[in-house]
């Protein structure tokens, strides 16, 4: 029996939620400072150049202190900055983030790219995001949300900033994260094990979910990040889905179990 990927909006179970919150870096930190802590204490450590700093009105919205990644002498990003969640126990969900871009020491704004990359018991995801401020003030910081995005609902112990060429520095600001257990250990070495073939699909493409138990949430992701189908499945066997609708190109299939772990693996569409 072919399985028809849907399009309504998938409701897909996590963990339960220890805290969430909207760091905005503006109390119990010192300049420079290399950490930070989460709502139940947890610490978050930040690592090559990303540093807390302050000054004045320039955070996003007009704050005083924000995450600077030109704080350091000679700038340069390598190894790539990362936010590290220590206690190996739980994992951040990250809802959205403020950021503010610069191609040179920060005295003046610049449009580039910038991928976030994040890292948990599921695996690496990543989004390419194209920041553009407007203006050198805390007013024109840009949002970056990562609803639509492989990033969305993951379980991260880290998460990368990595930017172009045409910037030199990058700002972070108003964190929006929750924290959860890392539950599912089994389950997720059950996820690795998950295969899809054939690898260029015309008409039906085919899941192995054998190690997966109970329901699990299916989504396509096309070259530009956008879910073009949604289901939930059935764990346990052999699961064939159609995608003879969708238009040639290559995509992701990102599978989410009922714990929130996930994996993204590639395949074609062709004719």
């Amino acid at each position: 029996m072919r399985t028809t990927l849907l399009l309504p909006a998938l409701l897909l179970s996590t963990a339960p939620l220890l805290g969430q919150t909207t760091e905005g870096f503006e109390t119990g930190y010192a300049d420079g400072a290399t950490s930070f802590n989460g709502p139940t204490g947890e610490t978050f450590l930040l690592t090559s150049d990303l540093r807390i700093t302050n000054f004045d009105t320039y955070g996003a919205g007009g704050s005083d202190w924000f995450i600077d990644t030109g704080i350091l002498e000679g700038n340069d990003n390598m190894p790539a900055s990362q936010i590290v969640l220590q206690d190996p126990l739980k994992t951040f969900t990250l809802q959205s983030v403020k950021m503010w871009t610069s191609g040179t020491d920060g005295s003046n704004y610049a449009v580039g790219f910038v991928t976030l990359a994040g890292t948990g018991p599921g695996g690496t995801v990543s989004h390419v995001f194209t920041v553009a401020p407007t203006g050198n003030s805390g007013l024109d910081w840009v949002e970056l949300s990562m609803n639509g995005t492989l990033l969305q609902g993951a379980a991260l112990q880290s998460l990368t900033v990595t930017y172009g060429s045409t910037l030199n520095y990058v700002s972070l600001d108003d964190l929006t994260y929750t924290i959860a257990p890392v539950v599912g250990i089994e389950e997720a070495n059950a996820l690795k094990a998950v295969r899809l073939f054939p690898t260029v699909a015309t008409d039906v493409l085919q899941v192995d979910l054998s190690g997966l138990e109970g329901n699990v949430g299916i989504r396509i992701i096309d070259e530009l990040g956008r879910a073009v189908a949604l289901d939930r499945l059935t764990g346990g066997g052999l699961v064939p889905i159609e995608v003879s609708d969708l238009k040639n190109g290559a995509y992701q299939l990102e599978i989410v179990t009922h714990h929130g772990d996930r994996r993204a693996l590639r395949f074609l569409k062709g004719s």
